[in-house]
């Protein structure tokens, strides 16, 4: 299952990663996720990144930990870990020790997941942002349509505009 979405600013792409944290955050849903984001420098994933840890009730100042690989935060009873994998090519779920760190429920969030390996069998999205002109297109895939169908609702009442499928 695949929606996107035009975000036409920096708002609106925070308010998608608001709603996606909102769908996430839902009581009715106890399952742990991994969200995988694909995108070029600049794309909008940090951004959107800032609107889920906001929108867990993280600090709003979250940045990218390009540096120290990872940030874990606490939001409610769930954790949310935020990976960039953009400068090493050899991360992995064993590397970071992560079955040690993550207490369900969590959300596991991975920037560049094409440098990451050996991810565990659990309900993914990937989003993909891509630029287009002043906007970006954010696409969301799933095999999870329950999922899928929450997180769509929850988009399509911010102020997000569909644009397909």
């Amino acid at each position: 299952m695949q929606y996107t979405f035009v975000s036409r600013s920096m708002e609106d792409t925070l308010n998608c990663g608001h709603a996606f944290a909102r769908t996430i955050c839902d009581e009715n849903y106890s399952e742990d996720v991994i969200l995988l984001l694909f995108g070029d420098l600049g794309a909008g994933k940090t951004t959107f990144m800032r609107g889920v840890i906001d929108g867990f009730g993280g600090p709003q100042s979250a940045n990218s930990p390009s540096f120290n690989i990872l940030n874990i935060y606490k939001a409610g009873q769930r954790t949310i870990c935020h990976i960039d994998a953009y400068r090493d090519a050899s991360i992995s779920w064993e590397s970071l020790m992560l079955d040690d760190i993550l207490c369900s429920p969590f959300c596991c969030t991975i920037e560049w997941p094409e440098n990451f390996h050996n991810l565990p069998k659990l309900p993914t999205i990937k989003l993909y942002l891509k630029m287009f002109g002043d906007q970006r297109l954010l696409t969301f895939s799933s095999e999870n349509k329950n999922l899928m169908r929450d997180l769509v609702k929850a988009l399509t009442t911010s102020i997000l505009h569909q644009s397909g499928n």
